[in-house]
């Protein structure tokens, strides 16, 4: 299997959403335990990430397999 070398995987955490400077973009949030994966794009990556990253915490994201 050949992997894009334009994909990259990074933690989702806030040093990574602190360092992220894009605007606009596709991102993937996979969960290690299952292998599910939620694809999501945004107008404001920062903002969503912080969104995503906060329901997670918080036990609460629309997606219940993540």
């Amino acid at each position: 299997m050949e992997i894009n070398k334009h994909i990259i995987f990074y933690p989702l955490d806030s040093k990574f959403i602190k360092k992220c400077s894009t605007s606009a973009g596709v991102y993937m949030i996979r969960n290690v335990l299952n292998g599910k994966s939620y694809v999501g794009s945004s107008d404001s990556l920062k903002r969503r990430l912080t969104t995503h990253l906060s329901h997670l915490k918080c036990n609460r994201h629309a997606n219940h397999h993540l």
